[in-house]
C-alpha cells in the first residue's frame, strides 16, 4: 500500500492526526502525491482547518519534487 493510501485509511478510521503525520513522513520520504493531498485536505478543509498558506506550501513542496498537477 502506498502512504497515500495508508492516510486514507487512517481518515476514514476517524485518526486525521495519524493520517496527516502518514502524509508528511510519505512527503519527506519523496513521494510527491503526499504532499499534493494534504494541500488539497488543506484547501478545502477535509478534516483539518482550512489553511491557504499550509495548502500553497504543500503544493509548493509536491511540485518540487515533480508532481505533475501541483505543478501547473
Amino acid at each position: 500500500m502506498t502512504p497515500v493510501e495508508n492516510a486514507r485509511i487512517a481518515a476514514q478510521a476517524g485518526s486525521m492526526t495519524k493520517a496527516i503525520e502518514l502524509h508528511q513522513a510519505g512527503g519527506e520520504a519523496g513521494d510527491a502525491a503526499c504532499w499534493f493531498e494534504l494541500a488539497w485536505w488543506n484547501l478545502q478543509a477535509r478534516g483539518v482547518p482550512r489553511s491557504l498558506p499550509r495548502s500553497r506550501q504543500y503544493f509548493e513542496k509536491a511540485a518540487a519534487l515533480g508532481h505533475p498537477e501541483a505543478r501547473m
